[in-house]
């Protein structure tokens, strides 16, 4: 059985990256709002990419079973839904420590650490970002080209082939709708506002 998502079901694995983005632009009241706000934004960003790896890399492992491809392609994907869960989990661990501290008394900004942890998190970020919209794409492509076998070529681009470059082409669209959004949101709210001096 294939896990085929229509457009109206991948745009739901999307809703939360899209609910998280627009919680930039609530007004904050108090300091307790804004780390709640902030708390929830940050888990809501990060759940749409989970699901979205994930149904990636569903499709990328079962493809390889059918064409007994490269195990290379697999461990290549599975390393980049390893790091998305990993940092998942680990964002929502450090949100859910910082909560009890809602009402503790205000203070300096902390001191941003770009340290070892957090290039290295940037390293594996970007790793993700090319392997989910270059090299996967790339290679099922590729691998689907050389199959001689018409009925199994044409199977494999509607098993395979078709749902990543849905997943794709969403997630270019979605990115880009929600950018064009934010653009208007903060010139609606903060370029009509009137200078207070």
């Amino acid at each position: 059985m294939k896990i085929r998502l229509n457009y109206w079901q991948l745009i739901l694995l999307f809703l939360p990256f899209i609910v998280g983005f627009q919680l930039f632009h609530v007004p904050y009241t108090s300091a307790t709002v804004y780390i709640v706000t902030e708390s929830t934004l940050n888990l809501l960003l990060y759940i749409s990419p989970c699901f979205i790896v994930g149904y990636q890399a569903y499709l990328v492992i079962n493809f390889n079973k059918v064409i007994k491809g490269s195990k290379w392609i697999t461990a290549n994907i599975i390393i980049s839904l390893v790091f998305t869960l990993l940092n998942f989990t680990y964002l929502t661990i450090t949100t859910l420590l910082r909560l009890p501290y809602l009402n503790s008394r205000l203070g300096p900004i902390e001191q941003a650490d770009f340290g070892f942890i957090s290039n290295l998190t940037v390293i594996f970020l970007l790793y993700s970002i090319i392997t989910f919209f270059i090299v996967n794409n790339i290679y099922v492509i590729r691998q689907i080209k050389k199959i001689p076998n018409d009925d199994l070529r044409n199977q494999l681009n509607i098993d395979f082939r078709l749902p990543m470059k849905k997943l794709k082409n969403m997630s270019l669209i979605v990115l880009a709708c929600t950018l064009i959004l934010s653009i208007v949101i903060d010139i609606f709210v903060y370029g009509f506002i009137p200078n207070q001096d």
